[in-house]
């Protein structure tokens, strides 16, 4: 597992985090507003103005840590890639050296520090990039600086899924600097908060090239700010996305240029450049691009009643089920498990027909989230993640204990959906 974006070992330098839903901090003209879900459509881009590029990729490349030699690696290949006017690529570095903090716009060829002012770097030139704040920051400034029709945010770095303490070694959640603190699923409702209200609409792509983050419940923690998220179900490879084959493609007219486009563009670069002779080093990779909207509003209200089903009918049919949930593919987060796999297990088995009928109902609208989803067709000898379907779902198996922060919606937003976790419960009652 050496060179994967995921934990360290390293004791948490530091304790940090954001009230979700509370009011603004102080942080003079970038403050946090409170936390309010978009209603209605906001008026679009308070900051759009002629000339506005058809797309701004905001990276948050957090590479103080052991990932250093690969945010730098990946810069080169935003740079080799990057051709034409049409997207900005602005990236928040932070290396291992003291002081080598900076903003880059990436440019074909190269990349240039940009003057933000004081606003993200203070005088040291050194961040905390595992601070929201400072996060927050970036992606306002980032927005008013380079308004587009479009905005991405790539969050680079170590990721370990939707909690601290996903297994004994694992003491934080995303976003690691090593001298500094990281950041928590609950922090990401104030972050894109922030962003949206800048662009003055949802934020289009949310990314994390690292570890394990492709969770259903990242989609529904973010469902207020972001139209389609990016995830890989298990741990991706050092060398993480490859910009240089996805920025080719978007700049040299090989894909277009909507979410969905650049989105599906992303999934498929990262999967070519790990099959032979695609440049990059590892194997078994997932990635998925997910339609936040259809997955909370298409999946997750048939997903409850699914859930509901299977509780009720727990009694009587405990050992078919959990026959499909060991059978189910999983990833280095045991105590999760494919979504869409674990709903194909369950109609093939032996259940009543209301079990099977709402498996087959859910997985039908689970499938219409998927935008692109890597191994999927494409992969060749991804045996140990062949059944890679888009997602994972907290879900411990019968054996296991039941972490009980899934049951706060101020930590893990899901539990405003409060089936699953109903039925999990009583699954892994002894």
């Amino acid at each position: 597992m050496k060179g994967f974006k995921k934990v360290t070992l390293l004791a948490l330098a530091s304790s940090i985090g954001l009230s979700y839903g509370c009011g603004s901090s102080n942080l003079g003209m970038y403050q946090f507003p409170t936390y309010q879900p978009f209603s209605v459509a906001p008026q679009y881009n308070m900051y759009k103005r002629e000339g506005a590029k058809k797309w701004t990729i905001m990276v948050h490349l957090g590479a103080d840590n052991n990932l250093y030699s690969y945010g730098l690696k990946d810069m080169d290949e935003m740079a080799a890639g990057l051709k034409g006017e049409d997207i900005n690529v602005i990236v928040l570095f932070d290396g291992d050296k003291t002081g080598d903090s900076a903003i880059y716009k990436i440019k074909a060829g190269g990349k240039d520090i940009v003057d933000d002012g004081g606003v993200v770097i203070p005088p040291s030139k050194e961040i905390n990039s595992g601070d929201p704040q400072v996060l927050a920051k970036f992606t306002q400034w980032a927005i008013k600086t380079f308004p587009a029709d479009h905005y991405m945010l790539d969050i680079w770095d170590h990721g370990s899924g939707i909690f601290r303490g996903n297994k004994n070694d694992i003491t934080k959640s995303f976003a690691y600097d090593d001298a500094g603190g990281h950041m928590n699923t609950k922090d990401l409702g104030p972050i894109l908060s922030v962003a949206a209200q800048a662009a003055g609409k949802k934020i289009d792509i949310l990314g994390f090239d690292a570890c394990l983050m492709g969770h259903l419940e990242m989609a529904y923690q973010v469902k207020d700010f972001c139209n389609v998220l990016v995830g890989s179900e298990d741990t991706e490879p050092g060398d993480g996305w490859y910009y240089k084959g996805w920025f080719e493609k978007l700049t040299n007219g090989k894909c277009g240029l909507t979410p969905a486009a650049v989105a599906t563009c992303l999934v498929d670069s990262y999967g070519e450049s790990y099959q032979p002779g695609g440049g990059q080093s590892g194997s078994n990779v997932t990635l998925s691009a997910i339609d936040i909207n259809a997955a909370i509003g298409g999946f997750v209200p048939v997903f409850n009643q699914f859930a509901v089903a299977l509780q009720k009918g727990l009694a009587a049919n405990k050992p078919v089920i959990s026959k499909a949930r060991d059978n189910t593919q999983s990833f280095y987060n045991s105590n999760c498990a494919d979504i869409g796999h674990f709903m194909k297990l369950v109609q093939k088995e032996s259940l009543p027909a209301d079990i099977t009928g709402l498996a087959s109902n859910a997985l039908a609208a689970y499938q219409k989230s998927i935008i692109r989803v890597y191994p999927g067709t494409a992969s060749k000898g991804w045996g140990s993640v062949a059944d890679a379907s888009g997602m994972v779902v907290y879900f411990p198996k019968s054996y296991h204990t039941y972490n009980t922060t899934y049951d706060n919606p101020n930590e893990i937003l899901f539990a405003q959906q409060p089936a699953w976790g109903s039925f999990l419960k009583e699954f892994i009652k002894k």
